[in-house]
């Protein structure tokens, strides 16, 4: 999994730190989340990225700041990533105030190996900060 398994990596340590707190693993999520979206209000991302920076390289960004590149289809119900999704929501009457993104900056994928010690690093910084970001939550 390499660096790609940041995502769960945060949460687990956002889960042993705080069990009353709603998470939810997408991985692939696609359309299928829109069930779990219905009541949400706001939304905290964590996810691996190749946006060019350093690795472990943290960037805490709003959904109105980026937009997806993946063509997907109208029809591929499972393949659509999380931004399309959030993009198409409120057309099912799904309306979330807030979104915020953690993206981090990769630096291997290689199968099998744990996470790079700078993307370490990185993941207990964006714990801390979703920490603090859940306060005004």
């Amino acid at each position: 999994m390499g660096d790609d398994g940041v995502g769960p990596y945060v949460l687990e340590g956002l889960r042993e730190k705080h069990p009353e707190w709603d998470f939810l693993e997408l991985q692939t999520p696609g359309y299928s989340i829109l069930s779990y979206l219905q009541d949400k209000k706001k939304l905290i991302l964590i996810d691996a990225a190749d946006f060019g920076g350093k690795p472990g390289e943290v960037k805490r960004v709003k959904k109105e700041q980026v937009c997806s590149i993946k063509e997907s289809s109208s029809l591929d119900l499972h393949g659509a990533d999380i931004l399309s999704v959030l993009e198409k929501s409120s057309s099912w009457g799904i309306h979330i105030e807030d979104v915020l993104i953690y993206c981090i900056q990769i630096e291997s994928l290689i199968p099998c190996t744990p996470l790079s010690l700078s993307v370490q690093k990185a993941a207990k910084q964006v714990i801390t900060s979703i920490e603090k970001d859940m306060e005004s939550f």
